[in-house]
């Protein structure tokens, strides 16, 4: 099959390539934002959302802003008296807390109080992100969504066929949460704290982003060790 090389598949060869992670990097997500499809300013939301906070499709398709208590700060899942997100229940039994910085917060609160109104399922729907056709969007759309900027952008592209015939692309929202965490585990988040954070069930799920600690402890090593 083509997608066969020398023994190993190209996905194999791909996440290889990258440690046996295939994550968008940090100048990847900025130019995902530059060129992200309309409506722009929601998309943008998204790719900030996904990448920000490390979300699965499904946990940022499930956030709700209802009930609303705009008196306390309070828009169903997110409280921004407190900065904080509970991420809705997804492949754990339970959600999980996260807090978010003013970068996320501003557009948050302009979506939730003005662009959100626009959209055409707007005043029916619970959602963070309802649809043209839904009260909600759906992860597929998400997954398009950050198809298609990282089309415009020119950094897309296939890592290999699966056995079905359909191509596997790099940039995808999974591929945002990877870079979350990656970022993080090179900026010192324990890998306890980071299983967390992801709602990873076990932590040896989130064990694999380790070795990109130990490339930064080399690099340290490497720059700043003394002269012998």
């Amino acid at each position: 099959m083509k997608y066969i090389l020398r023994g190993t598949t190209r996905k194999q060869q791909e996440t290889a390539a990258r440690g046996g992670v295939v994550f968008a990097t940090q100048n990847e997500y900025e130019q995902l934002i530059e060129h992200v499809p309309t409506p722009k300013f929601r998309n943008e939301l998204i790719i900030k959302i996904l990448y920000g906070l490390g979300l699965r499709r499904k946990e940022l398709v499930d956030i709700k802003i209802a009930p609303k208590q705009p008196d306390e700060g309070r828009y169903g899942h997110l409280d921004f008296e407190k900065n904080k997100l509970e991420v809705p229940a997804a492949k754990s039994d339970d959600g999980r807390p996260l807090w978010f910085g003013s970068k996320l917060r501003a557009p948050l609160r302009r979506w939730i109080r003005s662009e959100r109104d626009a959209v055409f399922y707007a005043s029916e729907s619970d959602y963070l992100f309802p649809s043209r056709s839904s009260v909600q969007l759906t992860p597929k759309r998400v997954t398009a969504v950050v198809a298609e900027a990282a089309e415009n952008a020119g950094i897309q592209s296939v890592m290999y066929t699966d056995q079905n015939g359909y191509e596997r692309r790099r940039i995808t929202p999974h591929a945002l949460r990877h870079g979350f965490a990656v970022r993080h585990v090179r900026n010192g988040t324990v890998v306890v704290t980071l299983r967390d954070l992801m709602g990873d069930k076990d932590v040896s799920v989130t064990q694999v982003y380790l070795q990109f600690r130990d490339s930064t402890l080399r690099d340290a090593m490497h720059r700043n060790s003394p002269n012998l």
